[in-house]
């Protein structure tokens, strides 16, 4: 039985902002729970409903990591990594892992309560997901169970991969700009918003090409992203960027 009631469970290594993150949360409203280590994290997600995971880089970012896939394996709970980049730990591997977002060390607080809103608004417009399911090409996404799959086969995504996707379905074709992908992901846009939504983007981009799909998603020039048919056409990737998560241009 669930039998926590808690707002944000905070995973923290010997984190010196801890006071910090504490204090911004706390002038939000929001109760805060510290587990004692990672194990201890997964037994109060068993036994309570958290609003939010802040999840610090451990001194070994593969355990940050580790830790992450199984928290998404198990919970849809948002997860925002709290980044050490001196961690050898990058934006791509937390996402990857299924993080929803991230703040960068050393925190600001203005930041970290930006974000932490965010993610809690998006987490509770899941539960007014139209029942509609959309169905393009070879792609299906049922926006009420969150369920997608390609030709019939079940393919996971994170929360802001949902959220992308559901927008860029629901009009195929149609060229969505920036603002309006950030308004999708309950965004505000701001510093490091561009390099979000090509992380995602590119994301979810190899998933549907690792599992079936087309390659879908363009990039059109000085607009922004859409959905469209392949046309087979060779497109030319720029040097150092890999064909992998080059986003195409149509």
């Amino acid at each position: 039985m669930k039998n926590i009631l808690s707002d944000v469970l905070l995973v923290e290594d010997n984190l010196p902002e801890k006071d910090i993150i504490q204090s911004t949360l706390s002038h939000m409203g929001l109760n805060v729970m510290l587990p004692r280590n990672p194990t201890d994290a997964l037994r109060l997600l068993d036994r309570g409903f958290f609003k939010l995971i802040l999840m610090d880089t451990f001194e070994d970012p593969t355990l940050s990591i580790d830790l992450v896939r199984k928290i998404r394996d198990r919970f849809d709970t948002p997860i925002i990594v709290l980044l050490d980049k001196q961690k050898e730990l990058t934006e791509e591997q937390c996402l990857k892992a299924g993080a929803d977002d991230y703040v960068t060390k050393p925190i600001n607080d203005q930041i970290l309560n930006l974000r932490v809103k965010q993610q809690i608004t998006q987490s509770k417009s899941e539960s007014m997901a139209s029942s509609q399911i959309m169905n393009w090409q070879d792609l299906s996404l049922d926006c009420e169970t969150c369920d997608f799959t390609i030709n019939g086969h079940y393919v996971p995504l994170t929360r802001t991969e949902f959220f992308l996707l559901r927008c860029l379905l629901s009009n195929p074709e149609r060229v969505f700009t920036r603002p309006q992908l950030l308004n999708a992901m309950n965004v505000s846009e701001g510093i490091g918003s561009d390099h979000l939504i090509d992380t995602h983007l590119s994301r979810l981009r190899v998933k549907i090409r690792e599992n079936g799909g087309g390659d879908y998603i363009r990039a059109v020039r000085g607009i922004g992203i859409k959905f469209a048919t392949p046309n087979h056409q060779n497109y030319e990737i720029p040097n150092g960027i890999s064909n992998r998560y080059q986003l195409k241009e149509a």
